[in-house]
């Protein structure tokens, strides 16, 4: 078994799957603010939330205030 014929990855795999709220405070902080990576452990100038977006190549982390996927994490991360 594999991968279906003309399955393609996305150029981005965020982990915006999940739903763990735990996962989400490790990898992207309380407040989705922050931008070193752990995983590469690198420091980046944009957020690391912003960075694994599939929307990141439009947004470039401009439309912060007003962003689905933020609004989606917080409330997973506080619990609502």
């Amino acid at each position: 078994m594999g991968l279906y014929q003309g399955f393609q990855y996305l150029e981005n795999l965020a982990i915006y799957s999940t739903n763990d709220r735990k996962e989400f405070i490790e990898n992207y902080g309380k407040n989705l603010e922050k931008k070193y990576d752990e995983a590469d452990k690198t420091l980046y100038k944009k957020r690391i939330f912003c960075l694994d977006c599939e929307k990141f190549k439009t947004c470039q982390g401009k439309c912060w205030k007003g962003c689905r996927e933020r609004a989606e994490a917080l409330k997973i991360i506080r619990g609502e």
